[in-house]
């Protein structure tokens, strides 16, 4: 008799190490895939932060521009560093 009970108990305690195995390989492939989600999220968010940034910056840009073609009366392009300042074509 006791050894039965220990049989079934090895059997229950293997299944049970198989579920948890199971539920732990589960929920690393969900991390993995939320991860992937979150990377791909702030991926997409840079991209438009970078847009607005661009666009904001032309259109603050753009009467400068306007302004000093109107005082030079030559093209002023206005350098992709803005530290640098304007340049002259």
């Amino acid at each position: 008799m006791a050894k039965e009970e220990a049989e079934k108990e090895a059997f229950v305690n293997k299944a049970n190490a198989i579920k948890m195995a199971e539920l732990n390989l589960r929920a690393d492939s969900e991390v993995v895939r939320l991860k992937r989600m979150l990377a791909e999220a702030r991926g997409l968010r840079d991209s438009e932060v970078a847009r607005a940034s661009q666009t904001a910056r032309r259109e603050t840009l753009r009467p400068l521009s306007r302004r000093c073609r109107s005082l030079t009366g030559s093209t002023v392009s206005l350098c992709t560093y803005p530290r640098r300042g304007l340049m002259r074509n």
